[in-house]
C-alpha cells in the first residue's frame, strides 16, 4: 500500500510560515503519529524548486523519500511537503510532480484567500523581504498595475490546473476565513491530512505579520535589497518588525486595509465569475467567500510616513538605529568585533 504524500504548495499569504513552522517544531511527535515532514526544514523550498525545474530526479527523490520514511522507529504513513513557490509555477512545471503519483497517494491541499485581502498582504511582503526588484519599491498603484501577473489568483483556472495533474478527488480546497476554517488554518489544515488529536503537540505562534502602512512606506523608499548580506538583512527586518510593533496607533496609519473601495470592488468584480464557478463546483453555492467587503466608512489606511521631522526620527529612525546597535549589526566606533 502506498504512502499517501500530501503537498501544500500555498497559496502565499494563508498562514504557510504559521503552517510549516507547526510541522517543523512538532517534527519528532508527529513521526510517532505516523507523520513524516521530511529534511528538518521548516519550508522545503530547495526540495520542490529543484524537483520543479527538473534538476532532481523525481523517481530518485520519490525513493529517498520513502526511505526516510521507512528508516523511522514508529510506522510512516503520511508524509508532507509545504513550499508557497510551489504556487508560483505554471502547469508545465507542476507536470514534473504528477509522476510522484507513480509511488504516492498524492494529495493537494491549498488554502484560498480572498483575493483583494491577499493584494494587500502580498503588497506589504514584497515591500518587507524585498526579494523581488519589480515589485519591491512600487507604490501601491504601481504593484495593482501588475497584479495581473499574478496568475494563482484566478482561482478556479489555478485549482483546475491541480485537478487535471492529480485527479479532482485528490485536491482539497480550504477558504481562508475564519468562520470557513474553525480553529484557525493550522487546525484545519490538519483536519483535512488526517491529524485529528493535536494534544501534546506545540501550537504556533502567528509569524512573517505584515508591517504597518506607515513602516512599510518607509522600508519601501530604503534600498534593502541592495548590497546586504541575507544575515544583515535578516537582522534589519527583524528591528524594523520589532519598531513597527512600538509604534503608536496614531502613527501607525491605521491598520491594514489600503486598498480603496472603489478599486476594491473592481478587483473583486474582475474574480467574480472564477470565484462562483469555483465554489459551485467545490461547495454547491455561489459564494466561495463569506465576509462581506468593507463598506464606505471603514477607514482605509494611510501608505505616509509623518511629515514632522521630529517625529520621523523619535519613533522611527532613532529606535531602529538604536536596535541595530544593540544587535550587534552596527559596531560603536572603537569596540571589535
Amino acid at each position: 500500500m502506498k504512502q499517501t504524500l500530501w503537498i501544500h504548495p500555498g497559496i502565499q499569504r494563508t498562514a504557510t510560515t504559521s503552517i510549516q513552522e507547526f510541522f517543523f517544531e512538532n517534527f519528532q511527535v508527529l513521526q510517532s503519529r505516523g507523520i513524516l515532514y521530511p529534511f528538518k526544514s521548516r519550508r522545503h523550498f530547495t526540495f520542490m524548486n529543484r524537483l520543479l525545474d527538473g534538476k532532481l530526479d523525481v523517481d530518485a527523490a520519490a525513493r529517498d523519500l520513502i526511505r526516510r520514511a521507512n528508516e523511522k522507529p514508529d510506522p510512516i504513513h503520511t508524509i508532507v511537503l509545504s513550499d508557497e513557490s510551489v504556487s508560483l509555477r505554471r502547469t508545465r512545471d507542476l507536470a514534473r510532480l504528477a509522476r510522484l503519483r507513480d509511488h504516492f497517494d498524492v494529495k493537494i491541499m491549498v488554502l484560498l484567500r480572498r483575493q483583494d485581502l491577499w493584494l494587500e498582504s502580498w503588497y506589504f511582503q514584497n515591500v518587507k523581504w524585498q526579494w523581488n526588484p519589480a515589485l519591491s519599491h512600487c507604490t501601491l498603484d504601481e504593484f495593482l498595475a501588475q497584479r495581473h501577473s499574478f496568475h494563482w489568483l484566478h482561482y478556479d483556472k489555478y485549482i483546475k490546473r491541480f485537478e487535471k495533474l492529480f485527479g479532482t478527488e485528490n485536491v482539497e480546497v480550504a477558504v481562508f476565513e475564519r468562520d470557513q476554517m474553525p480553529g484557525g488554518p493550522v487546525q484545519s489544515f490538519c483536519r483535512q491530512i488526517g491529524l485529528l488529536n493535536l494534544e501534546g503537540l506545540i501550537e504556533p505562534k502567528h509569524t512573517n505579520a505584515s508591517l504597518s502602512p506607515a513602516m512599510s512606506e518607509l522600508i519601501r523608499q530604503l534600498p534593502v535589497d541592495e548590497g546586504l548580506g541575507d544575515e544583515t538583512r535578516h537582522i534589519l527586518t527583524k528591528v524594523i518588525q520589532t519598531v513597527d510593533n512600538t509604534l503608536p496607533e496614531a502613527l501607525s496609519g491605521g491598520g491594514k486595509l489600503i486598498l480603496p473601495h472603489d478599486t476594491r470592488r473592481e478587483i473583486m468584480n474582475e474574480y467574480a465569475h472564477g470565484n462562483q464557478t469555483l465554489a459551485q463546483q467545490r461547495f454547491g453555492r455561489d459564494e466561495l467567500f463569506h465576509d462581506p467587503l468593507p463598506n464606505e466608512t471603514t477607514p482605509i489606511a494611510k501608505l505616509a510616513l509623518p511629515e514632522d521631522g521630529v517625529t520621523l526620527m523619535q519613533h522611527f529612525f532613532v529606535p531602529i538605529l538604536s536596535d541595530l546597535i544593540r544587535s550587534g549589526a552596527i559596531q560603536r566606533p572603537g569596540k571589535k568585533g
